[in-house]
């Protein structure tokens, strides 16, 4: 039973009448009254007086009630969109019970303990209550995304960590909890809160570096939208409703669009090109001066003589510039998945299946051997600095100098790995570590420092991590 209470130091008070373990479930709900990761103890006259420096607001509520942030409205019912809602868990007998067990990874026979009094519980999209202040600066976005909805409220629980469906990010110091037993009308609760903002990471405090720049891609899993992520802030912006996209920096975007057509346009989003093609064209990619694109399409193959009679041989894949109107400004058969150097070149691999890694110039056609023996590269990417190329060789990222020396992998741990990007600055490269399935559309994006090989995994703000569609190229512009 909750003894009765009025004597905790600081400005709490609390009037209720009971308390239980909290580490068993009660019906489907999971109470779990303290994290893992909460910083230094930190007295109540302590506490009290950092709030009373940085409180940007306080609340209070009544059960049914919710809060609002954004504005600081104390609301009622879904249709107000709440952040944070008060309820509470009703007493309940105890009883033979089923769970999962995540230790074990079984599921096991339990019993269910005896609920005695009514318990306040606080509902949001992601939620945990905390005996000692968290330390948000070790607290990561995954962390808190991985909080479940519910936080039930003990005597002990002093804080709330939560994130809203927005992925604003709130710590909550508990002020007034009034709920005596049967009494639901006198029920109160009350939060002093600031708002925070946890650094980008993993669960289980894997902190990511701050990196510069924004990542454009098309999202698989959760938007289908091309979006752009801003790697110091997570920030996640949509772009277009689109596939294939292809940045230049901020000051252009092409893509293509659900009629088929490739759309090109600036910064503002006014359209500058629209190009239809009349045939198949496989990955385009803006020229650096975005007046061109270089694209894989097939062309006719040399002709075969055949009992003495000369036919058309079967098409092969070719590198193609177009101009932005859809015209063919040179075609190059035998090369695919070509990129752009800053310095108006190509890097184009061998037809598809084949070996090889070559330079071809747009303006002349003429073919420069790399590599000409790497065993079926693909996805070639260019340093801004024009002097590195990043390709996948085996589902792993290889690196090699432009003058064909030097070849050497970039990680040669993990799982599949695809599509390499360099950062701006030329020290880092992004890539897809695909999960234990081993297929490319289950990977999420990371990055690797090319001087100290740290390896960040990255994500957005409301810790979600990217994961780009298959056919996406990465685009890690300023």
């Amino acid at each position: 039973m909750w003894n009765l209470r009025d004597d905790v130091q600081g400005p709490l008070r609390f009037r209720s009448g009971g308390i239980i373990i909290l580490s068993l479930l009660i019906g489907s709900i999971a109470l779990v009254a303290c994290g893992e990761r909460a910083g230094p103890a930190s007295t109540a006259d302590s506490a009290a007086a950092s709030a009373a420096e940085d409180v940007a607001g306080r609340f209070t509520l009544r059960l049914g009630e919710g809060f609002r942030f954004r504005d600081g409205v104390v609301v009622r019912g879904e249709a107000e969109q709440p952040d944070i809602v008060f309820k509470f868990v009703p007493r309940a007998v105890g009883g033979l019970s089923t769970r999962y067990n995540p230790i074990s990874q079984q599921v096991e026979a339990g019993f269910e303990p005896t609920l005695t009094a009514s318990m306040p519980l606080l509902l949001a999209p992601h939620i945990s209550a905390f005996d000692e202040e968290p330390d948000v600066a070790r607290t990561t976005t995954g962390d808190i995304a991985a909080f479940p909805h519910q936080a039930p409220i003990t005597t002990t629980s002093r804080y709330v960590l939560l994130m809203n469906a927005a992925g604003d990010q709130y710590l909550l110091a508990l002020e007034v909890l009034d709920a005596p037993e049967d009494r639901f009308d006198e029920w109160r609760i009350g939060f002093t809160y600031v708002p925070v903002r946890l650094p980008l990471g993993g669960v289980g405090g894997r902190i990511n570096a701050l990196l510069p720049g924004k990542l454009v891609f098309r999202d698989w899993y959760r938007t289908k939208m091309i979006v752009s992520v801003d790697l110091t802030t997570g920030e996640e912006v949509p772009l277009a409703d689109g596939i294939l996209p292809s940045a230049l920096g901020d000051r252009m975007l092409g893509y293509g669009d659900a009629t088929g057509a490739y759309v090109v346009r600036d910064a503002s989003g006014r359209v500058l090109h629209t190009t239809r093609f009349n045939e198949q064209v496989l990955g385009p990619i803006l020229s650096p001066d975005g007046t061109r694109l270089v694209a894989s399409a097939y062309r006719p193959g040399p002709d075969q003589i055949i009992g003495g009679t000369r036919l058309p041989g079967p098409p092969v894949l070719a590198t193609v510039v177009f101009d932005l109107s859809g015209r063919e400004l040179i075609a190059v058969p035998n090369y695919d998945d070509a990129s752009w150097t800053p310095d108006d070149k190509l890097i184009a691999t061998g037809a598809l299946y084949g070996p090889g890694l070559f330079e071809i110039d747009p303006a002349t056609a003429a073919v420069r051997a790399i590599a000409a023996d790497l065993d079926n590269p693909s996805s070639p990417a260019v340093s801004p600095d024009g002097r590195t190329i990043a390709f996948i060789i085996g589902g792993k990222v290889w690196l090699i100098d432009r003058d064909g020396r030097n070849l050497r992998q970039l990680l040669p741990d993990g799982f599949l790995q695809q599509r390499p990007a360099f950062s701006p600055d030329g020290t880092k490269v992004a890539f897809i570590v695909c999960n234990t399935m081993a297929y490319d559309a289950t990977g999420e994006v990371f990055v690797i420092d090319l001087a100290t090989q740290e390896l960040t995994p990255l994500r957005t703000r409301m810790g979600s991590t990217l994961v780009p569609d298959p056919s996406t190229r990465l685009s890690w512009i300023r």
